[in-house]
């Protein structure tokens, strides 16, 4: 313990771990936690390369129920004018820090944010060169 004349301030408690926001409904909560598994975070709608891809993707009703709670957003672009938002673009939507939180507390896997490394090319000297 601490004196109180030492003029030291007391410790703090640890802070809480932050808690989410209420429960989405059944496709937001989806939305969400499938966005959470994949290693970029976007929230996969009709517009998304997702979709293209024969993967799993949400309607736009769903989109925006994940975008009015604040669990995703769109990313800013260098070409922006001022603040956007994803009403006025459509772009797509990407996972928000209340948004890993909320699906930290819904799932048992690991939801930080990854690192995405592509190393592509050959070493010289290697076999592949040789041949």
């Amino acid at each position: 313990m601490t004196d109180p004349r030492s003029g030291d301030p007391p410790p703090h408690p640890a802070a809480p771990p932050p808690s989410p926001g209420p429960k989405l409904n059944g496709p937001a909560h989806e939305a969400v936690l499938a966005a959470a598994e994949r290693p970029d975070h976007l929230v996969p709608g009709i517009s998304s390369a997702a979709y293209w891809a024969k993967e799993r993707w949400f309607n736009a009703r769903t989109l925006a129920v994940v975008y009015r709670a604040g669990y995703a957003d769109i990313r800013p672009q260098p070409w922006d004018q001022g603040p956007v938002t994803w009403n006025d673009t459509g772009r797509d939507l990407y996972l928000t820090p209340a948004g890993r939180v909320y699906a930290g507390w819904h799932t048992a896997r690991p939801v930080g944010r990854r690192r995405i490394v592509i190393v592509s090319g050959v070493r010289a000297g290697s076999r592949a060169v040789s041949r």
